[in-house]
């Protein structure tokens, strides 16, 4: 059955010609998830026949299974036997199998145990990030740009603020412990001292970019002003107040594309409300320019292979405007205009810091941990991979298939990574700090001149006589 069309394979929709009537009712459907029907017939009871008891477990709840839900499963495969042809079932599955063609290029790893294992395939450049690489090359740069995803990144995926019902129901009970256990979720604090304090080098510019609204960028950073913040995946962004010219001094939200036309949105907003009402646990969020699908709480397997359908769709019903692209992530599919990514507001900010300083940074560290991220990562690799001067370093979160050149295994490693930047941050202040002292010194043994920016020969004869002249950096390591 798994290898015959739509129609064919699920004998319950076919029964369901006759739906609900009681000569014939609709019939529950068991199929394989090996078979190709199974990524369509969304209302089928899916089985793996290698697990008797599963196998059992699903015939068991399709014989005990209420009408009125027999009918619904039954009209949804109904619909789409009836609204596809064979032709164009044919060609999805034909695309699926060229899709999982192994690609030469990548090493396959199996991931998983027992009967859940898949290979994964990585780049055969991908390796761990040394992060002892990454501190020789802060410690030796002037001019440092840090990109940082949010969640998934700096703190879990499995917390509640994703979810932007839950500030609802918070709303209707203890409002005071809800709202300080939701602070403690969005950024530990020991973490936002981190970032505040590499952001207040002024080497360094660091910036966090978030898919969320920027209400909760500001809840999780509004109390730093020196770590620039990006929303909506660069639908809004805002940096320290002067650092960028031409951007204003207030240090407020702003955007480049708030005024642009979105007659897109209605007909993307319909759509996916379609999709929320198939798919138990979902539901859209409206953000900016941007419309998200959130699954998470859904079946996860359900919810992938309508995620799946559902972009098709969008892509195929959004091809007339060309400037809206479709993108998946960890648990959600999202809309949005094709130049707003966290990729444009990164290579933007390059630029503009270009700009500002008169010089091409030195050092760049980014990390993220989903697709959405894969952006940022393209975008520095084009413009900054072909450049030696430039200690670039691309990051994902997890080791899994990814455009960036490293991978850091989960978001403790990357604090723990920042931390110690942080660490040689505070060093190099500190160094800085007693070069300064020694330079004092070096004046008033007649070494260098304190009250000028001229520098002196030593006394003739003296043990430090070199016959040249030496900064304040070199006064201070003879004196180390």
């Amino acid at each position: 059955a798994g290898a015959a069309a739509p129609g064919l394979a699920a004998g319950g929709a076919g029964s369901a010609l006759g739906l609900g009537s009681p000569s014939q009712p609709a019939a529950a459907v068991c199929i394989s998830e090996f078979s190709p029907a199974s990524l369509m017939l969304n209302g089928a009871l899916r089985i793996n026949p290698w697990s008797k008891e599963k196998t059992s477990a699903t015939v068991a709840r399709a014989l005990a299974m209420e009408a009125s839900e027999r009918d619904a499963r039954s009209g949804k495969d109904l619909e789409y036997v009836r609204t596809r042809t064979a032709e164009a079932w044919a060609l999805a599955v034909c695309t699926d199998i060229k899709r999982g063609r192994r690609s030469d290029a990548a090493q396959w790893t199996a991931v998983g145990f027992g009967l859940n294992v898949r290979m994964v395939g990585m780049a055969l450049h991908f390796q761990p990030l040394n992060t002892a690489a990454v501190t020789k090359a802060y410690r030796a740069s002037e001019h440092r740009l840090v990109f940082l995803d949010w969640g998934g990144t700096l703190i879990p995926l499995d917390l509640p603020f994703y979810d932007s019902r839950t500030d609802a129901a918070a709303a209707g009970g203890d409002q005071g412990a809800a709202a300080a256990a939701a602070q403690q979720s969005l950024l530990p604090p020991a973490t936002l001292a981190t970032l505040t304090a590499l952001a207040e080098d002024k080497c360094n510019f660091l910036m966090v970019l978030s898919g969320l609204a920027r209400e909760k960028v500001d809840e999780a950073f509004g109390a730093s002003k020196a770590i620039a913040c990006a929303a909506e995946h660069g639908f809004w962004y805002r940096v320290k107040p002067g650092l960028l010219p031409g951007d204003g001094t207030d240090g407020g939200w702003r955007s480049h594309h708030a005024h642009r036309p979105m007659t897109w949105y209605d007909v993307a907003h319909a759509i996916l409300k379609v999709y929320t009402q198939r798919t138990a646990g979902s539901y859209v969020k409206a953000k900016g320019a941007a419309l998200t699908w959130k699954y998470d709480d859904a079946d996860p397997e359900f919810g992938a292979m309508q995620a799946k359908e559902l972009h098709h769709h969008l892509s195929s019903v959004l091809s007339a405007w060309n400037d809206v692209a479709v993108h998946t992530g960890k648990g959600y599919l999202e809309v949005q205009p094709r130049d707003v990514n966290k990729g444009t507001m990164v290579d933007y900010m390059c630029t503009k810091l270009t700009e500002a300083r008169g010089a091409s940074p030195d050092f760049i560290l980014c990390i993220g941990d989903d697709s959405a991220d894969e952006f940022m990562f393209s975008a520095l690799q084009a413009r900054y991979g072909a450049d030696p001067s430039v200690a670039l370093f691309t990051c994902t979160v997890g080791r899994k298939p990814s455009s960036a050149s490293f991978y850091l295994p989960d978001h403790e490693r990357v604090n723990e990574l920042l931390t110690s930047l942080r660490t040689q941050t505070a060093g190099m202040a500190k160094f800085h700090s007693v070069g300064g002292n020694l330079a004092a010194m070096a004046a008033e043994a007649g070494i260098l001149d304190e009250g000028s920016s001229g520098l002196m020969q030593p006394p003739p004869g003296s043990a430090l006589a070199s016959g040249h002249k030496r900064s304040s950096a070199e006064v201070s390591r003879q004196f180390r």
